[in-house]
């Protein structure tokens, strides 16, 4: 599938299309390399915040439910990291008749942090 391209599940009424979110919520960018670099570090600075809640609701005895709703953000965010820091720099792009390799022999197409 290519950027851009769908598969229409129902028909025209449901579709499935293949994009991509070059900044954050909404497709906001702040725009330029300084701003994928400022994304990238608040982010990670946000990751440390989730883990000192986390830390803090574990010390007041929260609920279970409420702890693994924070953990469940937690996760999601990394990823989210990983995602931009290495998106494209570690895989190559993968087809229906070949799965991505690790550490492509030209390189990704994103520097580090600017995935």
């Amino acid at each position: 599938m290519t950027l851009g391209e769908s598969i229409p599940v129902f028909g025209s009424w449901f579709q499935i299309y293949f994009i991509e979110n070059n900044g954050m919520a909404f497709g906001m960018q702040l725009g330029g390399a300084f701003g994928k670099f400022l994304l990238s570090s608040l982010r990670i600075v946000l990751i440390g915040f989730i883990i000192y809640y986390i830390v803090k609701l574990l010390k007041l005895d929260s609920p279970r439910g409420v702890l693994t709703g924070m953990a469940l953000i937690l996760v999601g965010a990394a990823g989210n990291v990983v995602d931009s820091l290495f998106y494209g720099l570690i895989f190559n792009e993968s087809t229906f008749t070949s799965v991505a390799t690790i550490f492509p022999e030209g390189g990704g197409y994103a520097p580090f942090l600017f995935g």
